[in-house]
C-alpha cells in the first residue's frame, strides 16, 4: 500500500478542514515538529481511514474537542490500481446515544471515481483487507514500527521468542485447528463406544425372534375359526331383528293413533270455545248499531273543533320559531357590545405600561456603553492569558525531549559501568578479555579501558546537565501552571459576569424600544373602540336580522286565551272519535261473524266423525302386539352372544397387529445392525485421521515448528545484513535454536548472540543504542518477513521511534541504515524530533501546532 493523498477534518489535533496534503514525489522523508504537534496523530488518520482504528479509545474521541464530526479521505495505490477510501464519525447528538460511523470506498479508473461500497460498513472493511492483503494488526507488525515496540521480540525471554515469532507470524491458527482435531477424536471415540452399546443391546433383542413366530402363526388360526362362527351367529340374529322391526311399526302407528286422538279431543275444545265468543261478538255489534244516530252527531261537533285546534297550533309554531331565532341574534350583539368593552379596558392598561417603559431607553443606553469598555478590557486580558498557555505548551513539549534524552544517557552509563566492571575484575594478571574471551595485551587491555572511562565521563557530564536543565524546567513549568490556573479562573468569573450584565441591558434596550412603537399603536386603536360603542357600528347584520324578526312576531297576532278555551272543549268530545271507531268496526264485522258461526257448527260434526275411526283402528293393533315381550327376550340372548364373538375377534386381532408390529420392529432392528456395523468402521477411520491432524498441527514436531524453522534463516539473514550496514560491519547477528543444558542434553531456545570486537554475546547483555540497533535491525526483517508471508507486498516503511538512546555515531549508523534499504520501499517515512537525523532527510513533512489546530506542510 502506498499513500498518494490524504485529507483530513476535525480529526485529534487536526481542527477545521485541513488542505489534502499529497505525497507525490516523497520517497524518504521525516515527519518532525514540536511534541504534541500531531505526528503520530497524521500515522493514526491513515490507519482509521482504512481499518478504522487508532490510539483513541473510542470512535468519538477520534472528533476534535467541540466538533461534531470528523472525517478522513486517503487515496492510495495498491499493485499498480488506485483507490480511495473516505472514513466519517458523528458524535451521538443526545446524550447516553451512539454515534454513526460512515464508510465509502472508490476504485479510481481514468481519474474517474467508481463507487465499489458494500452493502454495509463489515462489508466495505473486507474489501478494503482484501485489497491491501493485510489487516490492521499485520500492518502495525511489518509496515508499521510502533513507538515503544521496536523490542517486542527481542525483549522476550528466549525461551518465550518461538511463542511471540509464532503469534507475529499468525500461527495461533494451527492452534485452533489442533483444539478442533482433538474435540472430533473426542466425539469420535464417544460416538463409537454408543455404537458398541447399541449393537449389544440390538443382539439381544434378536434373540426372541422363533418365540414370536411360532405365537403369530397360533394366532391367524384363532382369528379364522372365529370367523366362521361369527358368520352363522349373525345370519340367526339377522331374521330375529326383522321380526321385531315389524312390530316396532305396528307400536309405533299404535302411539301415533293415541297421539291423533288427542289432537282431536283438543280441536273439539278449541271450536266449542271458538263458537261461544262468535256469538258474544254478534251481540256486542248489534248493540252498538242501534245507537247510530247519537254516536254521528257527537263526532261532527269533535272535528269541527279538531280543525280549530290544529289552526291554532300551526301559528303557535311560528311564534316558537321566531323567538328561537330571535335569542342567538339578542346574545350575538351583547357579547360583540360585551367584547369591546372588554378589549378598551386591556389596551387602555398596556398602554400604561409601555408609557412607563419606554422611559427607561436613555439611562439603559448610557449603561450599555459603560458595559463595552468592560468588555474591551476583557478581550485585552485574555489574549496575554493564551499567550502563557501557548508558552506552556512549548516547555512541555521540551521538557519531553529532555526526559527522554536523560533516560538514554542513563541506559548507556549503567552499560558503560558493567562493562568497566568486568574490565576491572579481570586485572592486570589475565590477559584475555573477560567479555568475550578474546586475548589481549596489556597495553590493549588499558586502552580499553580508558577508552570507556573517558566516555563514561563524558555521559556523566551530560547527565548533570540534563538534570539541571530538567529541574529548572519543571519548576518554571509548576509556577507558570499555577499562574494559568488563577488567572484563569479570574477571568472565567469575570466573563460570566460581563455577558450576564450585558444580555440584562440588551433585553431592557429592545423592550423600551419596543414599548415605544406599541405606546403609539395602541393609542390609535383605543380611538377606533370608542368610536365603534358612542356610534354602535358592531353586529350590524345581527341588528338588521332582529328588528324583521320582531316585527313578523307582532304581526302574527296570536290570542292565548282562545287557544286554552279551544283545547278544553276538544278533550271533552274526544270520546265520540273511539265511539265512531267501533262503529264502523261493528256495521263491517257483523256479516262475516254471522257466517263463521255456520262454519264452526259444521267443523264440530267432521272432527266426531274422526275421533271414532281413529278409536276403531287403534284397539285392532292392540290385540296384535300382545306377542312382542317374547320376541324381545329372544333378541336380547341373540345380541349378546354375538357382542362375545365380536369381542374375542376384535382381542385376537389385536393381539395379531401388535405381533405384526414387533415382527417388523425385529426386521429393522437387522437393517439397523447392518448399519450401525458400517459406521462403527467409519468412526474408527475418523478416530485415526484425526489424531493424526492434531499431531500434525500441534506445535512438537509439527507444521507451526517447521514453519518456525524454514523461517528463521530468512529472519537472521535479514537482520544481520542491517545490522552489518548500522554498525559498519562491527555487529553481526545470528539465532541459535538449541543449546546444551548442564546435563549434557539438548533443549528448545531462541538465542539471539552477537558478535563485535569484544566476542560473541547474548543479546541480553547490550543495552542503549547498541541494544537499540539490534532491536531496529530484528524489527525490519521481522516486518519483511510477515509481508512476505502473507502476500502484502511491503511498498511502504513508517517508523514512529525515539532514537534518543542513540549518540552520535549511532544516529549516523542509523541514517545509513534507513537510506541502505530506501531503494526496497517506495515510501519511507520517519518520525522524530531530533534535529540532526531530520536534518539528513531529502524531504521533511512539517507539523506545526497552532492555536487553531495542528497543520501539514512540505519542505
Amino acid at each position: 500500500m502506498i499513500p498518494v493523498k490524504l485529507k483530513i477534518k476535525n480529526f485529534m489535533c487536526y481542527r477545521g478542514e485541513i488542505p489534502p496534503f499529497s505525497f507525490n514525489g516523497v520517497h524518504t522523508a521525516c515527519i518532525c515538529g514540536q511534541n504534541g504537534a500531531g505526528k503520530s496523530a497524521l500515522i493514526d488518520a491513515i490507519t482509521w481511514a482504512l481499518w478504522g482504528k487508532s490510539r483513541a479509545k473510542s470512535d468519538d474521541d477520534v472528533v476534535s474537542l467541540n466538533e461534531q464530526e470528523a472525517e478522513v479521505s486517503l487515496d492510495f495505490e495498491i499493485s499498480g490500481e488506485l483507490y480511495q477510501v473516505i472514513r466519517q464519525r458523528q458524535r451521538p447528538k443526545k446524550a447516553g446515544a451512539n454515534g454513526q460511523s460512515l464508510l465509502s470506498l472508490f476504485a479510481i479508473k481514468d481519474g474517474k471515481p467508481l463507487n465499489i461500497t458494500g452493502d454495509t460498513l463489515t462489508q466495505t472493511e473486507k474489501k478494503i483487507i482484501s485489497i491491501l492483503h493485510m489487516d490492521y494488526d499485520t500492518f502495525i507488525n511489518s509496515a508499521f514500527l510502533r513507538q515503544g515496540h521496536a523490542n517486542q521480540f527481542t525483549q522476550q525471554p528466549p525461551g518465550k521468542r518461538k511463542e511471540v515469532l509464532s503469534n507475529i507470524l499468525g500461527l495461533e491458527i494451527y492452534d485452533q485447528l489442533e483444539d478442533l482435531a482433538r474435540q472430533a477424536v473426542r466425539e469420535a471415540e464417544a460416538k463409537k463406544l454408543l455404537i458398541e452399546q447399541s449393537i449389544a443391546d440390538g443382539q439381544e433383542g434378536l434373540k426372541s425372534r422363533p418365540e414370536l413366530e411360532e405365537t403369530l402363526k397360533n394366532t391367524r388360526l384363532d382369528l379364522t375359526d372365529g370367523e366362521e362362527k361369527l358368520k352363522t351367529h349373525l345370519a340367526k340374529l339377522e331374521i330375529l331383528r326383522h321380526k321385531k322391526h315389524a312390530f316396532d311399526a305396528k307400536q309405533s302407528a299404535c302411539l301415533q293413533i293415541e297421539k291423533d286422538l288427542r289432537d282431536i279431543s283438543k280441536d273439539q275444545s278449541l271450536w266449542l270455545q271458538n263458537q261461544q265468543e262468535i256469538k258474544e261478538r254478534i251481540s256486542t255489534f248489534e248493540t252498538l248499531i242501534a245507537q247510530e244516530e247519537a254516536i254521528l252527531k257527537g263526532y261532527k261537533e269533535y272535528s269541527d273543533c279538531q280543525s280549530l285546534y290544529e289552526k291554532h297550533n300551526r301559528i303557535l309554531a311560528k311564534l316558537r320559531q321566531l323567538e328561537k331565532e330571535k335569542k342567538p341574534l339578542e346574545d350575538a350583539v351583547y357579547k360583540e357590545e360585551n367584547s369591546l368593552k372588554n378589549t378598551l379596558t386591556k389596551y387602555q392598561e398596556h398602554l400604561k405600561m409601555r408609557q412607563e417603559t419606554a422611559q427607561t431607553l436613555g439611562t439603559l443606553e448610557q449603561e450599555k456603553t459603560l458595559s463595552d469598555q468592560l468588555h474591551l478590557e476583557l478581550e485585552n486580558e485574555e489574549t496575554a492569558l493564551k499567550a502563557r498557555q501557548t508558552r506552556l505548551a512549548d516547555m512541555q513539549g521540551s521538557l519531553a525531549g529532555l526526559e527522554t534524552e536523560y533516560a538514554g544517557t542513563a541506559r548507556e552509563i549503567n552499560s558503560l559501568e558493567e562493562k568497566l566492571k568486568l574490565l576491572t575484575e579481570a586485572g592486570e594478571s589475565r590477559c584475555n578479555c573477560p567479555l568475550c574471551e578474546t586475548e589481549l595485551g596489556h597495553d590493549k587491555l588499558k586502552l580499553v579501558f580508558g577508552k570507556y572511562r573517558t566516555e563514561q565521563d563524558a555521559k556523566e557530564k551530560q547527565q548533570s546537565s540534563l538534570k539541571l536543565k530538567l529541574e529548572q524546567l519543571r519548576l518554571d513549568i509548576q509556577t507558570l501552571t499555577a499562574q494559568i490556573e488563577t488567572e484563569t479562573k479570574r477571568l472565567n468569573q469575570k466573563r460570566r459576569q460581563y455577558e450576564g450584565q450585558l444580555s440584562v441591558l440588551e433585553k431592557g434596550i429592545a423592550d423600551a424600544k419596543d414599548a415605544g412603537t406599541k405606546a403609539a399603536k395602541g393609542r390609535e386603536l383605543i380611538s377606533d373602540i370608542e368610536k365603534q360603542l358612542n356610534q354602535r357600528s358592531y353586529a350590524v347584520s345581527e341588528q338588521a336580522s332582529l328588528a324583521v324578526i320582531e316585527k313578523e312576531i307582532q304581526e302574527l297576532n296570536f290570542d292565548n286565551a282562545e287557544y286554552t278555551q279551544n283545547q278544553q272543549t276538544l278533550a271533552g268530545l274526544t270520546h265520540f272519535e273511539e265511539q265512531k271507531r267501533k262503529l264502523d268496526d261493528a256495521q263491517s264485522r257483523l256479516p262475516r261473524e254471522k257466517d263463521s258461526l255456520e262454519k264452526t257448527a259444521s267443523a264440530l260434526a267432521e272432527l266426531t266423525a274422526r275421533h271414532n275411526t281413529k278409536l276403531s283402528e287403534q284397539q285392532t293393533l292392540q290385540r296384535e302386539l300382545a306377542e312382542l315381550p317374547a320376541l324381545e327376550q329372544e333378541l336380547e340372548t341373540a345380541e349378546a352372544g354375538y357382542k362375545s364373538l365380536s369381542q374375542t375377534q376384535d382381542t385376537l386381532r389385536q393381539q395379531l397387529g401388535s405381533l405384526s408390529q414387533k415382527e417388523e420392529q425385529l426386521n429393522e432392528l437387522e437393517k439397523k445392525l447392518k448399519k450401525q456395523e458400517q459406521d462403527k468402521e467409519q468412526t474408527a477411520k475418523e478416530i485415526y485421521y484425526f489424531g493424526k491432524l492434531a499431531r500434525a498441527f500441534g506445535k512438537k514436531d509439527g507444521i507451526q515448528t517447521m514453519l518456525i524453522e524454514d523461517t528463521l534463516p530468512e529472519l537472521e539473514s535479514g537482520a544481520d545484513l542491517l545490522l552489518s550496514r548500522m554498525t559498519d560491519g562491527r555487529m553481526h547477528l545470528s539465532i541459535e535454536t538449541q543449546r546444551s543444558t548442564k546435563k549434557g542434553d539438548q533443549t528448545e531456545t531462541l538465542d539471539i548472540n552477537i558478535s563485535d570486537e569484544l566476542g560473541t554475546r547474548n543479546y541480553e547483555t547490550f543495552s542503549g543504542g547498541e541494544a537499540f540497533r539490534i532491536d531496529f535491525a530484528v524489527r525490519i526483517a521481522l516486518s519483511r518477513l510477515l509481508a512476505n508471508r502473507l502476500g502484502a507486498p511491503l511498498r511502504t516503511l513508517i517508523i514512529d521511534e525515539g532514537f534518543g538512546t542513540q549518540d552520535s555515531t549511532g544516529i549516523e549508523r542509523l541514517k545509513e541504515a534507513i537510506n541502505s534499504i530506501q531503494d526496497e520501499f517506495d515510501k519511507i517515512l520517519v518520525i522524530t524530533h531530533i534535529d540532526d537525523l531530520k536534518d539528513s532527510f531529502p524531504t521533511r513533512i512539517e507539523i506545526d501546532k497552532t492555536p487553531s489546530g495542528s497543520a501539514i506542510r512540505l519542505n
